[in-house]
């Protein structure tokens, strides 16, 4: 479907907008930070995120503290994000396609498919290119079935609307 108004993927320098590395773990596994660390690079990341982001599902003030961390990988922000962001774009096109709002649900399908194609989530996931053809591919051909198998979005979006 060709969108009047497609969304737009704009410049995102994500590398800018990583934590620092300060620490390294017992195991000299270097590239750790605090969390006060990823939750600033949480903030960095969710106010320049690069595509529409659904009304429904800002996202959250806080980055989510695991219970018993005291370090994190850099990017890890970004990884949660990205999660964050692909959950609610997916739930958006769902939620529209579920209540005939063609338009709405090619516009998601869009945005999904701009951030699968782009640098960011090649930095964070291996082989995107699979998600892109075996599961957006389908739905923007009306195949929805693969979208709808694959999305499991409630735990991720829990508190959605409550940031």
């Amino acid at each position: 479907m060709e969108l009047e108004n497609p969304p737009v993927l704009e410049a995102f320098a994500y590398e800018d907008l990583l934590a620092q590395a300060s620490e390294c773990s017992t195991r000299d596994i270097c590239d750790l930070a605090p969390y006060e660390e990823l939750q600033a690079e949480w903030q960095r990341v969710t106010e320049d995120w690069p595509l529409p982001i659904p009304e429904v599902y800002p996202f959250p003030d806080r980055l989510k503290e695991i219970t018993g961390g005291t370090l994190y990988t850099v990017g890890y922000g970004l990884g949660e994000a990205d999660r964050w962001w692909t959950c609610a774009a997916e739930t958006a096109a769902l939620t529209a396609q579920r209540d005939g709002d063609a338009v709405m649900a090619a516009y998601w399908l869009q945005a999904l498919r701009l951030w699968w194609e782009g640098d960011a989530k090649a930095y964070l996931f291996v082989n995107p290119e699979n998600y892109v053809a075996d599961v957006l591919e389908p739905a923007l051909d009306g195949q929805w079935h693969k979208l709808q198998a694959q999305s499991n979005c409630d735990a991720v979006l829990v508190g959605a609307g409550t940031s």
